[in-house]
């Protein structure tokens, strides 16, 4: 005998409505990108690999996981999930390389937005997001996708342009001298609207070929305190902090200097700073430089292995300019709101996910 089952209208409509929202299987709540939970950071990211072009979804998870998708945080897909798996491994992702994506990780302890840190550019070394970052005294995260660092764009293909026009990135604040500028002149994507020149010129380290290992970090240990004592370049890091705060609003900025390791180093550690990120965080994302850029100053390493200094970052260096600033302004804070002019309260509204 056959049997067939007559869903009444009513009882059909609650029934599609319930499954187009969506919710986490693990504790029955509606799924929304965030943070919830545990905090999975140390346990989950999303990688490109230089070598291989693939960008991969890394576990160290325990436990069943879902990994959800979308070209912008308010629109990941919570329809169908990207990959799911259970316990630790690399997953490939199947994505476009022409496009930004970001991720939505559901576990059943807890959830997080991830991204690329390392975007995946075919003409950059070192362009990061600065998102995703925890906060030292609460449970927010510094929102992904609104500011990013970088070393010089003069190589970008077409495809990375689009990629930055997909986020979209809509100003660029460059950290050049017009020497440096006019040697490698930026590629820039089609979405951006401001262009802002904040010129740091520190001037002659007096290094030379013949320099010691020694002699180039004093140099650039002076270099750092320099980029924080220095009124010039001061005023120089409050223009570019300025385009972040009111009445600027929904700008996705991108600053960068010629390595993207030294006056952008230290722009990502102000705003870092003034996000709440404890300051270990902040040292390790100033010397992610070492692995970015790795490739890119090979060559010159090799041939002057004495003035390696000049082409990577030291812990030291970044901790000469913050003895610097607390010898001359008693704290980081007091330097961020008193000579930077940042607001922390609004600046933390403005780039934390609440």
């Amino acid at each position: 005998m056959k049997y067939s089952i007559i869903i009444p209208k009513l009882l059909l409509a609650v029934f599609l409505i319930s499954c187009n929202a969506k919710t986490n299987t693990h504790t029955n709540q509606k799924l929304e990108p965030g943070y919830t939970g545990d905090d999975l950071s140390a346990n989950a990211s999303i990688i490109w690999d230089r070598d291989t072009k693939q960008t991969k979804f890394v576990s160290t998870l325990q436990g069943e996981w879902t990994l959800y998708g979308g070209q912008s945080v308010d629109s990941i897909n919570f329809t169908n999930p990207l990959i799911t798996g259970n316990g630790s491994g690399e997953f490939p992702l199947t994505i476009p390389n022409d496009k930004r994506y970001y991720f939505e990780l559901i576990t059943p302890t807890g959830t997080a937005l991830l991204a690329e840190r390392l975007l995946p550019m075919a003409g950059a070394y070192n362009l990061r997001d600065l998102g995703g970052y925890k906060t030292k005294d609460s449970s927010r995260y510094v929102k992904w996708g609104k500011i990013f660092r970088s070393d010089d764009l003069s190589t970008l293909t077409d495809t990375d342009l689009n990629y930055l026009s997909s986020i979209p990135l809509t100003c660029l604040v460059d950290f050049r001298t017009s020497i440096e500028i006019k040697v490698a002149e930026d590629k820039r994507p089609k979405s951006l609207k401001s262009i802002i020149f904040c010129p740091i010129a520190p001037g002659n380290l007096g290094i030379n070929d013949s320099s010691s290992a020694k002699q180039v970090d004093e140099a650039m240990i002076k270099l750092y305190e320099f980029l924080v004592s220095d009124s010039a370049s001061i005023y120089k890091y409050r223009k570019m902090l300025a385009q972040l705060q009111p009445p600027f609003s929904d700008r996705q900025l991108l600053f960068h200097c010629t390595a993207g390791k030294d006056r952008t180093g230290m722009a990502a550690a102000f705003i870092l700073f003034a996000l709440g990120v404890d300051e270990k965080t902040i040292m390790n994302d100033f010397l992610m430089s070492n692995d970015d850029l790795k490739e890119k100053y090979a060559k010159d390493i090799q041939d002057h292995p004495n003035l390696s200094g000049l082409f990577t970052v030291k812990k030291e260096y970044l901790e000469s300019a913050l003895n610097r600033i607390r010898k001359d302004n008693g704290t980081i804070e007091n330097f961020l709101e008193k000579k930077l002019n940042v607001d922390i309260n609004t600046f933390r509204d403005k780039y934390l996910y609440h």
